[in-house]
């Protein structure tokens, strides 16, 4: 079965309870392909289930790359995961097991890598027009540094 679409991929600058930056891509198989655009989506909009098609943000200006490179990281280092699992089962031992493991412990640290930083917070602000007290209300109330 092919499953072609687009979808958000790539979640950085994440303020927990607030927003978010993801990229909209083309996919096949939930395997981004190319970025059409980032949007700042707010924390909690993305509807449930596997399109993921409708969310409540903001479209930003262009292409956020940092999004659209960690989207395609996190599908590399799935892929690579699944490669040495599956690697493991056919008999193949010792090295599939520590890329399983390295793949899946990368995969998982991109997360705590996509927090926002303050300076992220600010800019995003800046891009949709919202005033500076804003922005510094914002990143402490999340304590990002």
């Amino acid at each position: 079965m092919l499953i072609v679409g687009t979808r958000l991929f790539g979640k950085v600058d994440h303020l927990p309870g607030r927003f978010y930056v993801a990229t909209r891509f083309a996919h096949v198989n939930f395997i981004p392909l190319f970025p059409t655009g980032s949007w700042l989506v707010q924390d909690g909009s993305l509807s449930s289930g596997i399109t993921r098609s409708s969310w409540r943000g903001w479209q930003l200006p262009g292409v956020h790359w940092p999004s659209a490179a960690m989207a395609w990281l996190r599908v590399g280092l799935a892929l690579a995961a699944l490669a040495a699992v599956v690697a493991l089962v056919a008999g193949r031992g010792g090295p599939a097991a520590l890329v399983a493991a390295s793949a899946a412990a990368g995969f998982a640290y991109s997360y705590r890598l996509g927090r926002a930083t303050a300076a992220r917070v600010h800019a995003l602000c800046r891009e949709l027009g919202l005033p500076a007290d804003q922005a510094d209300a914002l990143r402490r109330e999340a304590g990002c540094r």
